[in-house]
């Protein structure tokens, strides 16, 4: 069955998902995602130099989180978690009954995303108390105002998440994120040109339009590789199963959300711009783990889908797919740490921010940075969870998540405000870690505790002596340098150039399959005019290789 899965063109000419290169995949869609997020850090930061961090941005970050995390919990958590393993495995067996089901679900997603953006514009006014009890009246009317723009999209969002997912079983993962790259340029190129009028309900309609590019860009590429067509919305066996699968992935994600929102509602009740504050922490946070681990656990889910019903060796899959994540995230986690203020004062010195809100969002952040680790394992961990298909450890996941968050925030942050919001997202990632890692354990073949293990050892070593060196040179270059954007700029080159120079030393040593391949991988996509690097035709597999040499 999985033979002529190996023949390019033959599985093109039948609808097939073409054979990819993880490394080839993952490596793209992190530039694509780097570049994504570095127009939505852009959009962010022009936003604050015009308006700072206060009232305003509080309204406006609640105005665009609401829609997009009802479209999260329809289209990219519920349906796309569940959908995607589903499709990816009738794609390799019987092209026809994928069609039927991809019909379906395109015309039960689209009228689910439109009935839920109907149905939420008279709840605005609920949801904004709900959401952020501690707003003042103008700031909670201006906040209900915008959110009565940005609600559709929840169907536009929604929509673009749902095809992108049927695209990444074709293994078509490039136009996905270009949708997002160019919606984010868009808005940023918006509130750059609206940013002096100061009208925020302008800005606001000028970013609901550019939501809609993510869903253009995918629309020909659905015609030609989905054959899907206008039928009756009949509960088949297919469609059924997904369903049953989905109940427990959209009540996981409901208790996830839930628990975000008490983070929100609580950080509202600290005062102006503890919303804003809290939320681009957790936007810088979100960066390395959305360019490394995202783009890594995309074409992993429907991979170990594949594989586990192949019976090919899905652990080693995972258990190198961790390795990777460590590798690339305990660095970024050292850096967070030692160089928040520095982070944050480069990234938000305007004249309408104080430096008493820089040091507002540099203490989240700080505490923030050993979460990237333990978020990135678990978004392999989960991918390998909804690729065998058992929803239920991952509603248990969440619960325990929830649970955690929920109890950490309410008794860390009377003392220690914004940064015991932070030190519950920490808690709540590892206790779910510790749940995904028993489900992973009992339903991955070949994968366990010894394998998270082997995983992070090598990369911790290298990672304990960056820190020591971080620490190191700030203590010689602080003092030399000013307190402003440019020493700040100074002192992070200086900084993390250092460090990482001894972190790659030293992987070189204990990580030497990962160094290689991300070295060749720069040499493909970073720096694409220089000599002619040759990029592994499978990342998991070469890794998997080096080791069992080793």
């Amino acid at each position: 069955m999985y033979q002529d899965l190996a023949h390019p063109a033959l599985a093109e000419s039948e609808g097939r998902p073409r054979p990819t290169s993880l490394s080839r995949t993952s490596a793209l869609i992190a530039v694509l995602t780097a570049l994504t997020l570095i127009a939505g850090l852009g959009r962010d930061l022009s936003l604050v130099s015009a308006f700072g961090i206060g009232s305003s941005t509080d309204a406006f970050l609640i105005a665009m989180i609401v829609p997009t995390v009802l479209a999260s919990l329809a289209a990219t958590g519920v349906l796309n978690t569940v959908i995607v393993p589903v499709y990816a495995r009738l794609l390799a067996i019987d092209r026809a009954a994928a069609d039927s089901f991809a019909s379906k679900v395109l015309f039960l997603g689209a009228g689910l995303l439109v009935a839920l953006a109907l149905l939420a514009f008279p709840a605005a006014e609920w949801i904004v108390k709900a959401q952020a009890p501690g707003l003042g009246p103008q700031t909670t009317a201006l906040t209900v105002t915008l959110l009565r723009i940005t609600f559709p999209m929840i169907a536009f969002v929604g929509f673009a998440a749902l095809t992108g997912g049927l695209l990444n079983a074709h293994g078509r993962f490039g136009l996905p994120a270009i949708g997002r790259l160019l919606s984010n340029i868009v808005a940023w190129a918006a509130v750059l040109i609206l940013g002096p009028t100061h009208d925020l309900v302008l800005i606001t309609w000028a970013i609901l339009a550019a939501s809609t590019l993510q869903l253009a860009v995918q629309i020909p590429a659905v015609r030609q590789l989905i054959r899907y067509r206008l039928s009756r919305p009949v509960l088949t066996n297919d469609i059924w199963a997904a369903t049953k699968l989905a109940g427990p992935v959209l009540a996981g994600l409901v208790l996830g959300e839930a628990a975000q929102w008490v983070i929100r509602a609580l950080a509202s009740t600290l005062g102006p711009g503890g919303i804003t504050a809290l939320t681009y922490a957790l936007r810088i946070f979100v960066v390395p783990v959305t360019i490394f681990c995202a783009s890594l656990a995309q074409p992993l889910l429907p991979r170990l889908s594949r594989e586990l019903v192949a019976h090919q060796p899905a652990g080693q899959t995972l258990t190198m797919a961790a390795r990777t994540t460590f590798f690339l995230t305990l660095p970024v986690s050292m850096i967070m740490i030692v160089a928040s203020v520095d982070m944050s004062t480069l990234l938000f010195s305007f004249r309408a921010v104080s430096a008493d809100a820089i040091h507002q969002v540099a203490g989240p952040l700080a505490a923030l940075g050993p979460s990237v680790p333990a978020a990135g394992l678990n978004w392999m961990l989960i991918s390998a969870i909804y690729a065998a298909q058992q929803t239920r450890w991952a509603l248990a996941s969440w619960l325990v998540y929830t649970f955690v968050l929920v109890l950490t925030a309410v008794g860390l942050v009377r003392w220690f405000g914004l940064v015991g919001l932070a030190l519950a997202t920490l808690s709540g990632s590892i206790a779910q870690g510790i749940v995904l890692q028993l489900a992973a354990k009992r339903h991955i073949p070949g994968y366990g505790w010894e394998s998270v293990a082997r995983a992070l050892f090598s990369p911790l070593v290298g990672s304990l002596a960056m820190l020591a060196m971080l620490l190191a040179v700030y203590v010689l270059v602080g003092p030399l340098t000013p307190q402003t954007r440019l020493g700040a700029l100074i002192r992070l080159t200086a900084v993390t150039g250092t460090s990482l120079c001894i972190y790659v030393l030293i992987s070189r040593k204990l990580c030497p399959a990962e160094v290689q391949t991300l070295e060749t991988i720069l040499a493909k996509f970073v720096f694409p005019f220089g000599p002619k690097q040759h990029v592994p035709a499978d990342l998991i597999e070469d890794l998997a290789s080096a080791h069992v040499s080793k």
